[in-house]
């Protein structure tokens, strides 16, 4: 886990933010401090970046108009806390006022989750404030430790490194559309899952279909419900997907596989926050985020006018790929051990496993990546004998020992040249993907390299800071 201690130092006046950051960077921890002068200021850069605390002035003007306009001792400090609590429910706010609160204020604050409260011009201040960030530091990585040792992700490699990364700086902190890419077996639904746990709406209604194991009149009620005698076999009133996770998150696996006339519907639903059962004349209003999973190119689909443009854009403003399990060897290991202890809870085993298997499957490109993984586990150890305690690899398939003997991953990047001529022959390279891909992999690691500062990033890339930036924008990372 890295540590990042990037403070939060949001004061109107310049005098004040300057004295607390340059005690804040002094400090023996070495605090980075970023600054804001507004509630909105606070509030922009409180979800746009990762901070471990965040300390604002109380009576501080609510926007930068008001600043500007020279309007004083407005509560901007509890508008930016109340909107902060919607994205950060459990981030340490300290906040602090030259003098005593009224006990409304001290209240309101209070109800919104304050981790500390400083009055200034009681003595000792300075002693107090450091001592009392520090505390607040230390919370919040007991939190967040506890947060990753609760992740039902496992991993160890960098990849999956970034991955998780992005999705705790900026994924769970916004309420926008996501888009989940990668091959079948990744993990796609355990990411989702990841993104509604670690989001503003945990503990709502959290719910999932997978469109391509449907047909399209059956999806369709499913997501948007139907009234009686909507259609043959309804023969009651029922309430739809969409509806039922009303203030939650919906899980749309294989969108890929949705009709163009569904997409149409969803497409409206997600635009106007409504929808219309089928059968009804009425519209109700729902409040969704939408997390939607695929293995398919959509963008190869969207040429070919088999997915809709306008609905990729709408369930796209944040993209993760999930590399596949051939790419990131170094989660073999702790998945293995995972299901094999899975397996010896299950079944009441005490079952150990001989290293050299875990060498072996390491070998094996495994098309069906995580799902694969386990089922291959989980068949080899069904076929050890009673008097049997450790999974060697004598237990393993044979085409497991077939394909290493026979080749290659099916990475391009992997793949000798003999192998590539033939697939480049066939039509099955598709390069733009494959660059675009290793590119938006390298960016986001150097960003988590670099504790997401984006001009070390785009030195470390050899990039220009411009088009890294820009790059960004488009990623909606910043």
């Amino acid at each position: 886990m890295s540590t990042n201690r990037l403070i939060l130092l949001a004061h109107d006046k310049s005098d004040k933010r300057d004295y607390y950051k340059n005690l804040l960077i002094e400090d023996e921890r070495g605090y980075q401090v970023d600054t804001a002068s507004c509630g909105e200021e606070t509030v922009e850069k409180a979800l746009k970046q990762e901070y471990c605390v965040i300390v604002l002035d109380v009576l501080m003007p609510e926007s930068r108009t008001d600043e500007a306009a020279g309007r004083v001792n407005q509560t901007g400090g509890i508008s930016a806390l109340e909107q902060i609590r919607r994205r950060e429910p459990w981030l340490p706010v300290i906040i602090f006022s030259q003098n005593e609160l009224s006990d409304d204020l001290i209240d309101k604050a209070r109800t919104l989750g304050i981790f500390d409260y400083i009055v200034r011009s009681h003595p000792h201040t300075d002693f107090k404030f450091l001592s009392r960030v520090r505390n607040a530091e230390d919370v919040y990585w007991d939190r967040r430790k506890a947060l990753e040792e609760n992740s039902p992700v496992i991993y160890r490699s960098a990849l999956m490194e970034g991955v998780i990364l992005h999705i705790r700086t900026v994924v769970a902190k916004t309420d926008t559309s996501v888009l989940i890419l990668g091959e079948t077996g990744v993990g796609k639904e355990m990411i989702a899952n990841e993104i509604y746990r670690l989001s503003p709406r945990a503990g709502k209604p959290f719910l999932k279909i997978n469109c391509a194991a449907m047909p399209e009149t059956l999806l369709e009620s499913e997501l948007f419900g139907h009234e009686l005698g909507a259609f043959t076999g309804a023969v009651s009133r029922r309430r739809g997907l969409l509806e039922l996770a009303d203030k939650g998150v919906l899980f749309l696996d294989e969108i890929g596989d949705m009709s163009p006339a569904t997409q149409a519907k969803l497409l409206r639903a997600i635009e106007e926050q409504e929808i219309r059962p089928l059968g009804s004349e009425q519209t109700k209003k729902v409040d969704v985020r939408i997390v939607c999973a695929t293995n398919k190119n959509l963008e190869a689909l969207m040429r070919k006018e088999q997915f809709r443009d306008d609905l990729y854009y709408r369930i796209c403003y944040d993209k993760i790929v999930i590399p596949p399990l051939r790419q990131r060897p170094e989660d073999i290991a702790p998945l293995v051990e995972s299901f094999v202890g899975e397996f010896n809870r299950k079944y009441h085993k005490e079952t150990t496993i001989d290293r050299k298997v875990i060498k072996r499957l390491k070998l094996y490109p495994l098309p069906g990546n995580v799902r694969e993984l386990k089922s291959i586990l989980f068949a080899s150890l069904a076929r050890l004998h009673r008097n049997e305690s450790m999974l060697t690899e004598n237990h393993l398939e044979n085409r497991i020992f077939a394909a290493e003997a026979g080749g290659a991953p099916s990475d391009a990047q992997l793949l000798p040249e003999e192998k590539l001529k033939e697939l480049i022959a066939l039509g099955k390279i598709d390069l733009e993907a494959l660059v675009g891909d290793l590119k938006e992999k390298c960016l986001r690691l150097a960003m988590a390299q670099c504790n997401h500062n984006a001009e070390k990033a785009a030195k470390l890339l050899k990039v220009r800071p411009h088009s890294f930036r820009r790059w960004l924008r488009s990623r909606r990372s910043l």
